[in-house]
């Protein structure tokens, strides 16, 4: 078998390291849609939107 010209090693190194990181956002966002809707995420948004308006979530607990 020929060797592979340097050129083409790292060509494919940069190719297969560009695929494996876009791989890996939509793997993230994948998970984050997945994880949408789950109990756990309404309690963060709650946490989330209690720290954004304090006044709104006393409001809401008086």
């Amino acid at each position: 078998m020929t060797p592979l010209a340097w050129k083409y090693a790292l060509f494919v190194w940069g190719y297969a390291l560009v695929w494996f990181l876009i791989n890996d956002l939509v793997k993230v966002e994948v998970y984050r849609l997945m994880h949408l809707g789950t109990a756990s995420h309404q309690r963060h948004l709650a946490r989330l939107d209690a720290s954004l308006h304090p006044a709104a979530a006393a409001k809401a607990t008086a």
